[in-house]
């Protein structure tokens, strides 16, 4: 086998020669015995592991998971078997990794032992810290000495390609508050839908808006506050989630909006309802038509787990023209994007999605948590050097809360003009489940509709 000195290898073998020179120099009689034993010892070692057989190690490493997300910690299985009829003491298994994948707790370097016939399992924990195509590995198993002066390599194994998806924002959502609002939200889709079926499901409180003929007299009077009869939809929903790209999307906001995806789309699927999917900047760029299928989420992460978001605008207009000429309609359609196109352009092309019997739930992610905090940052830090840079921010964040304060404010009006829903997060550490829970509260105090009726 071939032998190769470690670091700590190379520095005794220094050592041994210095030692040597001083004995020399010094006529030492401790430092020549000193000397030779380490040079006997390093001879002896190296010839002793050239002359031996290859052991034989075999080596299987995955992931636990085949979904792997962002910011998740993930397990990666690796499995040490040694074939041969000897044992094999010291034993190195080096693991490399992708930057952007962190090992957690756990050392790139680990030594054992294996006897004959023996397996050893172990399970590193991995932080992913971006999402996109990142590489585990690869793998070296070597075998060295006591003092671990020598090493050999034994085999080398390739790195896998782990597919990084993004993060889901809702882990931080206690998953029974979730499924609460997203059956809230199904509900007041559905209870505002073009007629009502006959077959009865069930008594609730009075939503404003509610038909007269839908209350329950007999359930009012003995309550003292008006409930309405629920019935079950004669229809199955259909909901579609566009996504919005472009310049104004990059980044974290980015991020956190394709995790907004899978907060939105899982639990409407539970719930048992058809899910579809598009993704547009300035055209329409992928497009799932609605489905019951739980694989088609994989699918969808396929597609777009690493995108890269270009600097062109979100064009609405094209995302209406491809909904007319795909024939979209009957659908609740929930948009997560932001206001940085033109208002007069979104405002007509959700009229005319409406026109084509659609309800429109807009998610609005314009925040200057996620798009000005760090710039201002750093041009405070830039302008102002680091002694001002706490001063100058305090100035320049209240100006900007108070423009975009405004222009949400304009935004938001425009749409429920339009009956359309709208749902906005505050920030980073808010979810998409905050925000349409507070627009459900919006709608049921004010009266406005997801659908015109």
């Amino acid at each position: 086998m071939r032998v190769e000195f470690t670091k700590n290898g190379l520095n005794i073998t220094i050592f041994s020669i210095i030692i040597l020179i001083l004995a020399v120099s010094l006529q030492s009689f401790i430092f020549l015995i000193l000397g030779l034993s380490l040079a006997t010892y390093l001879l002896t070692v190296s010839l002793f592991v050239a002359s031996q057989e290859k052991p034989q190690l075999d080596l299987q490493f995955s992931p636990r998971h085949f979904q792997v997300y962002r910011y998740e910690v993930e397990l990666i299985n690796i499995k040490v078997y040694n074939r041969s009829n000897s044992e094999v003491p010291f034993i190195t298994l080096e693991v490399g990794h992708s930057v952007n994948l962190k090992l957690v707790g756990a050392p790139s370097v680990i030594s054992f032992g294996l006897k004959a016939g023996e397996e050893l399992e172990l399970n590193l924990p991995i932080l992913p810290t971006e999402r996109g195509k990142h590489q585990f590995g690869p793998l070296r198993l070597s075998i060295s000495d006591y003092l671990g002066i020598f090493k050999t390599k034994i085999s080398e194994y390739d790195p896998i390609t782990l597919r990084i998806f993004p993060a889901r924002v809702t882990r931080r959502v206690n998953p029974l508050r979730a499924k609460q609002v997203f059956s809230q939200l199904i509900g007041v889709y559905a209870q505002r839908r073009k007629g009502i079926s006959n077959k009865f499901q069930s008594l609730r409180e009075y939503v404003r808006g509610d038909p007269s003929k839908i209350i329950s007299w007999a359930a009012t009077a003995k309550l003292n506050k008006l409930i309405s009869k629920e019935f079950e939809d004669e229809r199955e929903l259909e909901v579609v989630i566009a996504l919005q790209g472009g310049a104004s999307m990059k980044g974290k906001l980015f991020d956190f909006a394709l995790g907004s995806v899978t907060d939105i789309y899982e639990p409407i699927l539970r719930e048992g309802h058809s899910v579809g999917f598009l993704y547009f900047d300035k055209v329409v760029k992928n497009y799932f038509e609605p489905s019951l299928n739980k694989r088609q989420l994989m699918q969808i992460w396929g597609e777009i787990y690493d995108l890269e978001v270009n600097d062109d605008y979100a064009n609405y207009s094209q995302l209406q023209q491809f909904i007319l000429r795909k024939k979209i309609t009957n659908k609740l359609i929930i948009i997560i994007g932001n206001n940085s196109s033109p208002l007069i352009e979104i405002r007509d092309s959700l009229k005319k999605m409406i026109l084509q019997k659609n309800s429109v739930l807009f998610i609005d992610l314009w925040n200057y948590g996620f798009s000005y905090k760090e710039p201002i940052a750093d041009l405070a830090k830039f302008y102002a050097g680091s002694d001002y840079e706490s001063f100058v921010s305090n100035i320049l964040d209240p100006a900007l809360d108070f423009e975009e304060i405004f222009e949400s404010a304009k935004f938001k009006a425009e749409l429920r003009k339009l009956n359309v829903g709208y749902a906005f997060v505050s920030g980073p550490k808010d979810t998409v489940v905050d925000a349409i829970e507070r627009a459900i509260r919006t709608l049921s105090r004010t009266g406005h509709q997801l659908v015109r009726v």
